[in-house]
């Protein structure tokens, strides 16, 4: 914030503040012991500009375009603060977003989801009880003599009527590391959605991402997949454009988490760590990324 000079009086420095914020310059007075008004700007970019309407102000303060440019901006500079404050209630810090949660600050439905996955992986121990993965995954693996393993191409299973299958992939993990970074994605992303958004939409956006990201990933692969990974980076998606583009949407993201995860969705897509969902991660940052910028976009004037 930079001054940029005095005005003799407090009516002529508030109509001069008034103009200046209706051309977008944020600026303020303030009185000083001698009497006079202090004009200070807080964009330091735009000081040459306005130390020029300054020495115009300062010729002829009753200019016309000075006064008429000045009216409207005590309405409007109210309805911003409002605007202000209703941004700084909802951008609430991450121990009071996740506070009225039970067990560690975890969302009821994140919760749920995570004992789910947990218990799924078990049960399947990290893939080995293959008979169980069977009935887990969006499609069967059966043997054809002189083919070997194959499956049905077109969701056989689904269109039977086995709607679970598009979902259950998602519980199923086959590696340590794999379900504990996965858990701990969907701890705090889960429950930020699940604090600002609510339960129903947590529960929507779940299962479309799931679902989505399952079948792309079937058509890619086959059926021997799964992960939470999926909707993991669906909820990266959305919650990265709702801080972005709607600021006062109440979800929080710091850049370097962004980057961490745009990182490691390359790095999996290089193949050095192993075979990886890459289309489920693909296709849910997608679908995060398209809903959390088109809500965001309906609460921008």
């Amino acid at each position: 914030m930079r001054e940029i000079g005095k005005i003799d009086n407090e009516l002529d420095a508030s109509t001069f503040r008034d103009y200046l914020f209706n051309q977008g310059i944020d600026a303020e007075i303030e009185a000083t012991r001698s009497g006079a008004w202090s004009i200070w700007v807080h964009d330091e970019d735009r000081l040459e500009e306005t130390a020029g309407l300054f020495a115009r102000f300062q010729q002829n303060p009753q200019d016309q375009a000075f006064v008429a440019g000045a009216e409207g901006a005590e309405q409007r500079r109210a309805e911003r603060e409002k605007e202000e404050r209703k941004a700084a209630r909802n951008l609430r810090g991450r121990d009071e977003l996740f506070r009225a949660y039970g067990w560690m600050g975890i969302g009821h439905a994140t919760l749920v989801l995570m004992v789910m996955s947990v218990l799924a992986t078990l049960l399947i121990r990290f893939g080995e009880q293959q008979e169980i993965v069977q009935k887990l995954a969006i499609a069967e693996t059966f043997s054809m003599p002189g083919r070997g393993s194959v499956y049905y191409t077109h969701l056989a299973e689904v269109r039977a009527g086995q709607i679970w299958r598009l979902i259950t992939p998602a519980f199923m993990h086959f590696g340590l590391l794999h379900i504990v970074f996965n858990m701990l994605w969907l701890r705090d992303l889960g429950s930020m959605m699940e604090r600002v958004r609510g339960l129903r939409f947590f529960l929507v956006f779940f299962l479309l991402s799931a679902a989505v990201s399952n079948v792309g990933q079937f058509y890619v692969s086959g059926p021997y997949f799964g992960g939470m990974s999926g909707v993991v980076y669906g909820l990266l998606g959305y919650a990265w454009m709702q801080s972005r583009y709607h600021p006062g949407s109440g979800f929080l993201l710091h850049p370097f988490t962004v980057q961490m995860m745009l990182i490691w969705f390359v790095v999996c897509l290089s193949g050095l760590i192993g075979q990886v969902a890459n289309t489920a991660h693909a296709v849910g940052l997608a679908i995060g990324v398209a809903w959390g910028y088109l809500d965001a976009r309906r609460h921008v004037p």
